[in-house]
């Protein structure tokens, strides 16, 4: 699967041979990948449009290699960069992923009338959410109760006796 798949990178799905044009779509990682893959089973690369490009010399090889590690370090700097926004966006306040579908009130609301007896599908259709959701909310709503609970009345369960004969 693989060696089709870096074939028709190199060679399209026809055969024919496609120009460095058409690689610069594929990742630096996927590059050294197919060019080890190549050398591997004794053939080379050589770019007709750019002389640097040649895997059949040493000369071609550092530029490769070279272009290899500057792509992997402006990677390095994007995730990096990205992280650091992240971070500032976090001390913001800003809250990532997707929205919550019930508002603070309505999630009170729900977890009334889930105390009061009423079911978690009868909760979710008047809200217009999945049964799960309003199932979420009672996770953190015990352990919350849990931890509430006074000390003294949690009951320490022992371990059963082990009688050996």
């Amino acid at each position: 699967m693989v060696e089709n798949l870096n074939r028709e990178k190199f060679f399209g799905r026809d055969g024919r041979c496609m120009g460095p044009g058409a690689i610069k779509m594929v990742t630096p990682y996927a590059i050294s990948l197919s060019f080890a893959a190549i050398s591997d089973r004794g053939a080379g690369f050589k770019s007709l449009k750019d002389a640097w490009a040649d895997t059949t010399s040493a000369h071609g090889r550092l530029m490769l290699t070279v272009l290899g590690g500057l792509a992997e370090f402006e990677r390095e700097l994007i995730r990096a960069r990205t992280g650091e926004g992240r971070k500032r966006a976090k001390e913001r306040g800003v809250r990532f992923g997707r929205p919550r579908k019930l508002t603070p009130h309505q999630r009170q609301e729900a977890l009334q009338r889930l105390a009061a007896g009423e079911t978690q599908a009868d909760v979710a259709r008047t809200f217009n959410v999945d049964a799960t959701t309003i199932g979420r909310l009672l996770v953190p709503a015990l352990s919350l109760a849990a931890q509430a609970w006074p000390a003294s009345s949690k009951k320490e369960i022992a371990p059963p006796a082990c009688h050996v004969s």
